[in-house]
């Protein structure tokens, strides 16, 4: 589900913005305590640079690891704290 913005993106950004949905809606179908707020995430991203765009997706993707291992300790992976 990609959301239309009113901010503009260069090419990374919009990349990056895109796995940034897919790894949220990931997070959605497996997550029940939904800590991630998925529009103050990607309102966030607002006129900000590229540095950014890929930082919050190795954090909403450490998220979704978090909780996956949760749900399935088999498959846990190794987080970096």
């Amino acid at each position: 589900m990609f959301l239309l913005t009113s901010f503009h993106m260069n090419n990374e950004q919009l990349f990056w913005y895109i796995r940034i949905e897919k790894m949220l809606d990931a997070y959605d179908m497996i997550s029940n305590n939904h800590l991630l707020n998925r529009q103050d995430i990607l309102s966030s991203l607002e006129n900000k640079d590229n540095d950014f765009y890929i930082q919050t997706y190795f954090y909403v993707s450490n998220e979704y690891k978090k909780a996956l291992s949760k749900i399935t300790p088999a498959l846990s992976f190794p987080i970096k704290k």
